[in-house]
C-alpha cells in the first residue's frame, strides 16, 4: 500500500473542510412559537440585513420578506388553513436566494382547551357521560378479548386515520372535538368523565369502557374518523352493540337500534349531513364491554377531502357537537333518565 504524505492528506481533506464551512448555518436563536392559526419566528442572520422567509404544509405556502432589526428578524406567519397537529415547513433564504437554513420540521402545538364550569341546570342535570376520543398519540398493541360472551379476540394498534389534505392525525382531531364536546355537555348541567385528556396517555379499549364504568357513566360516546379507500365517500356513522352479555343486558337490539338512530337523526339535523346511519355490530371492543348505553361515532372520513377540511373547522365542528348534544339528551329521555 502506498503511503500518502502529509501533504497528500491535507490536499484531500481541504476541499471537505471548505464544503463544511461554506454551507454552515448563519442562522442563529431561531425560535417558532405556535399561536392560533400562525406562529411567531424570531432569529439573527449574521451579515443580512434582510431575509426571505418560505413556508409550506399540505395546505398553504407563502413567504415574507423580513428586515433586521439591531441585528434580530422576527415576523408572524398567517395560517388561516393550518390547524393544531399540523407541520409547517420552513426555509430562510437571503435576498438574493442563498439558502441560509434549511428546511425545518416543526409541529405546531395542540390548542389548549381547558375545562368551564358544570351548568347548575341544564338539559343533562343529573346525568353522567363519558366521552371518549378515540386512539392517541403514542403507540399500543396488545391483544383484547372481543367483549363478555363473544368469542375471538382484537389486536388493538395505533392505526388510525390521517387527513388526505390536512395532515392531521385522527386522534388530534378527535381529541380537539372531544374537549370541546365535554365542555358543551358541562354548560347542559352534565357531570362529564374523560376516557383521555392529552396525547400521550395509551388507553387500550377495554379500558376505556372500564373508566365509562367506574366514573358512573349513564352514557358513554365514542369518537373517532373514518377512512376508505375511495375518496368520494362522505357521511356520519354511528356504530352500538349487537350481542354481547353487557349489550344484551343495557337494552334489547331494537331499543339499542333506536338509541342510535336518535342519536345519528339529531346528528344529521344539526349538521346537514344526511348520508351515513346507524350500524349494529359486535366488530368493536369498547363497545362490546360497555355496561351503559354506547355509541362510537364517526364524525367524516378523513380520506374525502372536503370532509378532512370540515372536520377542522370551528363551523363544523360547532354543529356536530351540538347535534351530539342534542343527540344524547333525546336518548337519555328515552332512557327515561331525563323528563
Amino acid at each position: 500500500m502506498r503511503r500518502l504524505t502529509l501533504a497528500a492528506v491535507l490536499a484531500m481533506l481541504l476541499p471537505v473542510l471548505f464544503i463544511s464551512v461554506a454551507s454552515a448555518a448563519v442562522i442563529r436563536d431561531f425560535t417558532f412559537v405556535p399561536q392560533d392559526h400562525a406562529v411567531d419566528i424570531t432569529f439573527t442572520a449574521d451579515g443580512y440585513d434582510s431575509a426571505v422567509v418560505y413556508w409550506s404544509n399540505s395546505l398553504e405556502k407563502g413567504n415574507m420578506k423580513l428586515k433586521s432589526r439591531d441585528g434580530i428578524f422576527s415576523g408572524t406567519i398567517d395560517l388561516p388553513a393550518t390547524y393544531p397537529g399540523n407541520n409547517v415547513a420552513v426555509t430562510i433564504k437571503s435576498s438574493k436566494g442563498k439558502e441560509l437554513m434549511k428546511k425545518t420540521y416543526v409541529q405546531t402545538a395542540l390548542t389548549d382547551i381547558p375545562a368551564v364550569e358544570k351548568a347548575e341546570s341544564g338539559r343533562l342535570t343529573g346525568v353522567t357521560v363519558c366521552v371518549d376520543p378515540g386512539h392517541q398519540g403514542v403507540a399500543i398493541g396488545l391483544k383484547e378479548p372481543m367483549g363478555p360472551g363473544l368469542s375471538g379476540t382484537h389486536h388493538t394498534t395505533n392505526g388510525q386515520a390521517q387527513g388526505t389534505a390536512t395532515r392531521r392525525m385522527e386522534s388530534v382531531v378527535v381529541l380537539e372535538i372531544g374537549l370541546k364536546l365535554r365542555n358543551a355537555l358541562l354548560e347542559e348541567g352534565a357531570d362529564v368523565v374523560m376516557t383521555r385528556v392529552d396525547q400521550n396517555t395509551p388507553v387500550s379499549n377495554v379500558r376505556r369502557a372500564e373508566i365509562a364504568g367506574e366514573g358512573h357513566a349513564d352514557l358513554f360516546i365514542r369518537l373517532h374518523c373514518d377512512n376508505t379507500s375511495n375518496k368520494n365517500k362522505r357521511g356520519i356513522h354511528v356504530f352500538v352493540p349487537l350481542s354481547s352479555t353487557y349489550a344484551r343486558q343495557v337494552a334489547d337490539a331494537k331499543t339499542y337500534r333506536t338509541y342510535g338512530e336518535a342519536l345519528f337523526n339529531a346528528m344529521s339535523e344539526a349538521t346537514g349531513v344526511t348520508k351515513g346511519g346507524v350500524t349494529q355490530n359486535n366488530s368493536y371492543v369498547a363497545n362490546n364491554w360497555a355496561t351503559m348505553p354506547t355509541f362510537l361515532v364517526e364524525l367524516g372520513y378523513m380520506s374525502n377531502k372536503d370532509d378532512d377540511i370540515m372536520l377542522s373547522t370551528e363551523e363544523y365542528q360547532t354543529k356536530v357537537i351540538q347535534g351530539m348534544v342534542n343527540g344524547l339528551v333525546e336518548v337519555a329521555r328515552l332512557r327515561g333518565l331525563i323528563e
